[in-house]
């Protein structure tokens, strides 16, 4: 019962057409939306946006020297920018933990957090420095003024994202934020309730496969649910109604 129950709320689902469908809804009718795809891994999701909205001006971030080589060979000619850097709350230099069997090439769970490789998966790590900045720093350095998408998927650091992102949001300039919400967040002590803290201003919904699920009045039985989930925050003066 519990199993089928989460499921209804957009937990622990296949999210391939539900991303789709969201993306379609946000993306298509934008005319040259600023996307940025942080922890890119091997660049689907930025396949994704650009087979939505060709016109779509993407960055691409992503530490992994290895995996930053296979999305740096994308989509020539397009409007795609790959960046070998991590995003965060800081500047400089940072370990970044993968696992060990895979020798450094790069997978979907390399992250900032060693216990994301050693506890959640059982498996041992490599660890490797990597370079860090924030949001706010990048879009000073590229004369960035709005962010239309900003997609974190950071194996739990997505929090550490969001403060690096501080002089955007407070001045309404990141419209839509996905993030995924799942045992990562254990291990980073990080609650929903702390995203919904932060962005005071959005609006939350979790994406089910066929529409949006709205994340209203805090309760914790219903919000901090550590299991997969994909997460939007629309701010409320995007314009954008999911429906």
């Amino acid at each position: 019962m519990y199993n089928l129950s989460i499921r209804g709320l957009g937990i622990m689902v296949d999210s391939e057409k539900s991303e789709t469908a969201f993306l379609k809804s946000y993306l298509s009718s934008l005319e040259s939306p600023i996307v940025f795809d942080v922890g890119s891994n091997r660049g689907q999701y930025s396949t994704k946006v650009l087979s939505i909205n060709t016109n779509s001006e993407i960055y691409s971030f992503e530490p992994n020297p290895k995996l930053f080589g296979i999305i740096s060979k994308l989509f020539a000619g397009k409007k795609f920018n790959p960046i070998n850097l991590a995003l965060g709350d800081t500047s400089g230099k940072i370990q970044f933990y993968d696992y060990e069997s895979e020798d450094g090439q790069g997978t979907e769970h390399g992250s900032l957090y060693k216990d994301v490789i050693e506890t959640l998966h059982h498996k041992k790590s490599i660890e490797f420095e990597v370079e860090i900045d924030t949001v706010d720093n990048f879009c000073i350095e590229r004369s960035i003024s709005h962010i239309n998408l900003l997609k974190i998927d950071t194996e739990g650091h997505e929090m550490g994202v969001l403060l690096g992102a501080k002089n955007m949001l407070s001045t309404n300039s990141v419209s839509v934020i996905q993030i995924e919400f799942n045992e990562m967040n254990v291990i980073s002590r990080v609650f929903l309730k702390d995203f919904m803290n932060l962005l005071a201003d959005y609006k939350f919904y979790r994406i089910l496969k066929n529409g949006f699920i709205p994340i209203d009045d805090y309760f914790a039985g219903y919000h901090e649910i550590f299991a997969w989930q994909n997460i939007i925050a629309v701010n409320k003066n995007s314009g954008y109604n999911p429906s």
